[in-house]
């Protein structure tokens, strides 16, 4: 018999923002200070090297979502700035598709970094330029329409 579904990441999403939105401040305060765990507000301990992993696994979100995650979140530019980046009307809300990625990252972290499609569980790298596992285009590519 499997276990029930999981309904509720144990990493929460917001959390993730604000580990995203800082991870360049946690990096700077590993280089100079040493220090590689914070504790969030609910009292877990965070990993700076598990937060810089699972940055990494946004090349397996949508284009839309990498875009959003990489650009307003660790690059902290102001939404209509990454809307204008991403080729969509500036009135579009990016924080959308940042909170699609965010739920998506958790699910990865929850799964010990195993990756939808792939069996690999994060232990290993794939090729810079190789498609993440579910054949989607990468961000900057063509696509499917080029076809």
């Amino acid at each position: 018999m499997y276990p029930p579904a999981k309904t509720r990441c144990e990493i929460d999403h917001r959390i993730l923002r604000e580990l995203i939105r800082n991870l360049q401040l946690f990096e700077a305060l590993f280089e100079t200070e040493g220090v590689d765990t914070i504790i969030g507000p609910n009292g877990t301990e965070y990993s700076l090297f598990d937060i810089q992993r699972l940055y990494g696994c946004r090349r397996y979100l949508s284009t839309r979502q990498e875009q959003a995650v990489r650009l307003f979140l660790y690059e902290d530019k102001r939404e209509r700035e990454v809307a204008l980046a991403m080729g969509v009307s500036p009135a579009n809300p990016v924080a959308i598709y940042a909170t699609q990625g965010l739920k998506r990252l958790a699910l990865i972290y929850d799964s010990g970094f195993a990756i939808p499609g792939g069996d690999d569980h994060g232990t290993e790298e794939p090729e810079p330029d190789a498609a993440p596992a579910w054949n989607m285009p990468r961000a900057g590519s063509a696509g499917r329409r080029a076809a």
